[in-house]
């Protein structure tokens, strides 16, 4: 099974462990420095700088109907003396309350604003907040964009993370619970002599490396996650793994729960988005199908209840008396017999009934047999994944780096790569070095050449 026990946040960070963006090796460093250019031979100009404040609420993507976007051009006066970011954040208020007189946050006090930057999250909504006190021309640099908040922004904000995180374990949760046999039940191939007629097979490939494992049609998608998970430790987290197919650029990404025999079915299917769809639609119907068992099964449970208490009246003449309670509080009996008697008739009426169903035992046996054919016919048209080779790639997610959230809809760009894929070529060899390295067992483009059915890419050591 795989490897219980927490993981350490460093673990994700160190070296090969974490899949990201270094955000300090790009981008604009803090600080406002007042220049002046030429226009002309003895003709002088300081250079405008200029700040672009907006409120959109907690995202920028969302809508949002008291939406303002400000470019302030910074006096020259706060750029000779120390200038603190309340003085930004006030000019910002002002034209707000200017434009929406009569809105909430138009009423609302100085004090429930702040200013705040984008910060190192891969997250677009996700922002850190300036202090009043701090200085212009300290904390933002020229054509910045800052966004003007209030507490109930900063509120949304912690509910989306709240959301997005629960979806993650929510899917940790599903995988783990997906997890059917022990890894160590899946068999590296190291030989050609394990290469046998009607073994099932997979061909993992990712990090432009491939090798190839012996499997079962029973075995889920989780299971080989595990197997990953087994092999390479805190490198490989089980919520940060992706199994897909892949044809040519469209890669979809499996669901835990698939065995492998659903997963070939799958990958014979022509329009991959389409099926997904139908798959969706049919896990919505199976949950209202289910609704609906259990109410038919809590009024069936009821009409046995009724049923129970009109009978269970006991006469010291008659014995045992069938008894029906009407809603006005009367009850009838089931006349002078027993209640033997009133079973007796209902056992009458149910084999009437079943005999209209069934007319003749030839006719029943004839539609047995056609039935039975015709599951025998469904069977015989699924085709099995035994004795086949599935080709799956493996990808892994980025890790947000202030958050810690695997985020599901990015993964490290050599994730899902083969052999045969082209690698990037041109630029700095070590332009990438340290920022993106592949798992263990894995090497990536800039280290380390294509490979097919290496020992080490077998194990994943």
């Amino acid at each position: 099974m795989p490897k219980k026990g927490p993981v350490t946040p460093l673990q994700y960070r160190e070296g090969a462990t974490y899949t990201g963006v270094d955000e300090y090796a790009i981008g604009h460093r803090p600080g406002i420095f007042k220049t002046t250019v030429q226009l002309s031979y003895g003709v002088y100009k300081t250079r405008d700088v200029k700040l672009s404040v907006e409120y959109c609420g907690f995202d920028q993507n969302n809508p949002c109907e008291e939406k303002m976007k400000l470019t302030i051009t910074l006096p020259e006066k706060w750029l000779d003396n120390p200038t603190p970011v309340s003085a930004l954040r006030n000019a910002f208020i002002k034209a707000y309350r200017k434009k929406f007189p009569n809105s909430r946050l138009g009423k609302a006090t100085d004090e429930e604003w702040c200013l705040s930057i984008k910060d190192e999250s891969m997250m677009l909504f996700s922002k850190k907040r300036v202090p009043d006190d701090g200085i212009i021309t300290h904390v933002f640099y020229d054509r910045q964009e800052i966004w003007a908040m209030t507490d109930p922004d900063w509120e949304d904000s912690e509910k989306e993370l709240k959301r997005m995180r629960k979806i993650i374990v929510d899917d940790l949760a599903k995988t783990m619970k997906s997890v059917k046999h022990d890894p160590e039940e899946i068999v590296p191939v190291m030989s050609k002599k394990q290469i046998m007629l009607g073994q099932t097979y997979v061909i993992l490939y990712g990090w432009y490396k491939q090798h190839c494992i012996i499997v079962q049609p029973e075995f889920t998608v989780a299971d080989i996650k595990a197997y990953l998970h087994h092999k390479d430790g805190p490198r490989l987290p089980m919520e940060s793994i992706d199994i897909a197919l892949r044809r040519g650029d469209d890669v979809h990404v499996l669901d835990s729960r698939w065995s492998l025999q659903k997963v070939y079915e799958f990958s014979l299917k022509k329009n991959w988005e389409q099926a997904a769809l139908e798959e969706e639609e049919e896990k919505d119907e199976k949950g209202e199908e289910e609704e609906e068992d259990d109410d038919d099964d809590d009024a069936f449970d009821s009409e046995e209840d009724d049923e129970e208490a009109a009978i269970e009246e006991w006469d010291e003449r008659k014995g045992w008396t069938a008894v029906e309670r009407h809603d006005d509080g009367t009850t009838t009996t089931a006349g002078n017999g027993n209640f033997a008697k009133a079973a007796d008739a209902a056992k009458a009426t149910k084999a009437d009934e079943d005999e209209i169903v069934l007319d003749t035992e030839k006719d029943a046996s004839s539609t047995k047999q056609a039935v039975v054919k015709k599951q025998t016919d469904a069977v015989e048209q699924v085709p099995s994944v035994m004795g086949k080779t599935i080709l799956m790639g493996v990808g892994k997610r980025i890790q947000d780096r202030k958050h810690q959230i695997w985020l599901p809809q990015v993964h490290d760009p050599w994730s899902f790569r083969t052999p045969h894929d082209e690698a990037p070529s041109g630029g700095s060899r070590n332009e990438h070095a340290g920022l993106l390295s592949a798992p263990r067992g894995w090497s990536s483009v800039d280290v380390s050449d294509p490979s097919v059915n290496k020992d080490e890419q077998c194990s994943i050591m």
